[in-house]
């Protein structure tokens, strides 16, 4: 059996919680956009959860919840919003940061997210883990967001390594 080397990391619901904070942001931007509609929780976790933010409001088009006229606005507005909440609400969390001290002696550690780049930036700096990491990446570096393997293979190219000695994290 192979030896793992290298373990990659999801962020969202992984490295933190923000399954919260992203029903908060898109229904705030959608509020401020006058869109006249706003998902309810359930919904949120049932259909929404995880996917990037363009994908919700397609689903949000095809429903016809949502006019596409207002898709970059609300693009824009649920970015501000994200970045606003994130740096409010994730907080350092020391297990988290001894768990990756530890890790990164013995293997190489990424981080691999369907968010943005600029969200991952946040959280790894409110985390203080980006010392520990070989690498990182985001949905803006891929053409196909998860779950196709395309962030996973990108990372492993990256770092060297083949799928029989990496872990994945989700």
């Amino acid at each position: 059996m192979p030896k793992i080397n290298f373990i990659i990391f999801d962020l969202d619901g992984v490295l933190v919680e923000t399954k919260d904070l992203h029903f908060k942001a898109l229904n705030k931007s959608l509020l401020d956009c006058e869109s006249g509609t706003q998902i309810s929780y359930d919904e949120h976790i049932k259909v929404f959860d995880g996917l990037p933010t363009s994908e919700k409001i397609k689903i949000l088009n095809s429903e016809k919840r949502v006019n596409k006229n207002l898709n970059k606005k609300i693009k824009d507005l649920k970015q501000i919003n994200t970045v606003k909440l994130l740096k409010k609400e994730i907080k350092f969390n020391p297990k988290l940061y001894n768990l990756m001290e530890k890790l990164s002696k013995k293997y190489k550690i990424a981080v691999a997210t369907n968010a943005v780049s600029s969200t991952l930036e946040i959280c790894i700096k409110k985390l203080k883990i980006k010392k520990f990491l070989s690498f990182y990446i985001s949905n803006e570096e891929v053409f196909n967001p998860k779950p196709h393997p395309e962030i996973y293979m990108k990372s492993m190219l990256q770092m060297k390594a083949s799928p029989k000695e990496t872990l994945i994290v989700e």
